[in-house]
């Protein structure tokens, strides 16, 4: 038994070695169904006011994957005001479009429902003309308490200048909705994790199958 321990304190660290990696990896499809966000921990809470509740963020090797949760059934497209998302992504508020002027972020990419746009410390939008940039959504032009997103992780908000969306490995993002209240949800800082590695998987997987061997020895005795 000693033995079994050993082997189950040793699969276990190894997984938390392997899930500790800033941000989460995540295969998501983007179908209004959010089975597939189970066990993803929110990147952020609203405590505060407005229709938003929860923002969970989640990678692959080429998407972002974001999933907003509200307090009641919502339209992103009709909430009144607009619905907005801000990514300061060089995560410096000193830099980007300082949102309500509340130093929460500075934010490079804003989105406008789906559309993108370049901001700057001066410009909330720059008028920059983007590529591959745009925001899709599930579901679309429905009512829902969750909201998924996705931005491809090569997308040009500037192609004049061939300025990324995401030029680093980490950012923050916000929500807002701009109806009179400059309420600002978030931010959500976000690392993007790296692919998980094939040989990692499978020696944590050789150490559950001895682990199982072990015990199912241990009952026949």
């Amino acid at each position: 038994m000693k033995m079994l321990h050993k082997l189950l304190a040793l699969a276990a660290v190894t997984t938390a070695a392997v899930c500790s990696h800033a941000g989460t990896y995540a295969n998501i499809t983007l179908d209004g169904i959010i089975d597939d966000w189970s066990g993803i921990s929110a990147s952020f809470t609203n405590t505060g006011g407005g229709p938003v509740n929860q923002i969970f963020l989640a990678n692959n090797d080429t998407h972002l994957f974001i999933l907003v949760t509200f307090h009641t059934q919502t339209d992103f497209l009709t909430v009144p005001g607009g619905f907005y998302l801000g990514i300061d992504n060089d995560s410096n508020a000193a830099t980007g479009f300082n949102i309500y002027s509340q130093g929460v972020v500075g934010s490079e990419v804003g989105y406008a429902a789906e559309t993108p746009f370049q901001q700057d410390s001066i410009n909330f939008n720059t008028g920059a003309v983007s590529e591959g940039a745009n925001m899709l959504s599930s579901p679309y032009g429905a009512a829902t308490t969750a909201q998924e997103f996705s931005i491809s992780r090569t997308g040009i908000i500037d192609t004049a200048n061939s300025t990324p969306v995401f030029p680093n490995t980490s950012f923050n993002l916000v929500v807002y909705i701009d109806n009179g209240g400059e309420l600002i949800i978030g931010p959500a800082s976000y690392t993007f994790a790296a692919v998980p590695e094939p040989a990692t998987w499978a020696f944590i997987g050789g150490i559950g199958a001895l682990a199982i061997c072990l015990i199912r020895r241990h009952r026949r005795r």
